[in-house]
């Protein structure tokens, strides 16, 4: 995509791995462990290569508002902005969330439930 993609104008920002745990295929354990280490492994693969093939570009990471499970897994810290999708239901609670996610850059969007 960004070899296909690097030459038009209208890309500022290489967006991946879109609220990744939005159903979480574990909830606890040994199994969620390893889920979230391998999901950091592909994460930081993917944002190496993205700043790779293309330096001169923001790279982001859209989360859903759980903000712990993405803390858990490191993910909060590898993109250079972070992107949080904010539905109704969880404003409240991401807001109280932010003080742990603030490394980088944020960028709010707001859902209608």
């Amino acid at each position: 995509m960004v070899r296909q993609d690097f030459n038009r104008p209208s890309v500022m920002i290489w967006g991946y791995m879109n609220e990744i745990f939005l159903r979480r295929p574990y909830t606890e354990g040994k199994q969620l462990e390893d889920y979230y280490r391998f999901t950091e492994k592909v994460a930081r693969a993917l944002e190496a290569t993205i700043r790779k093939e293309d330096p001169s570009r923001y790279t982001m990471m859209a989360y859903h508002n759980m903000p712990q499970y993405y803390e858990d897994a490191h993910l909060t810290e590898i993109p250079m902005i972070q992107g949080w999708n904010l539905y109704q239901a969880g404003m409240s609670r991401i807001s109280m969330s932010f003080n742990v996610c603030s490394t980088v850059p944020i960028r709010y969007t707001r859902e209608k439930c």
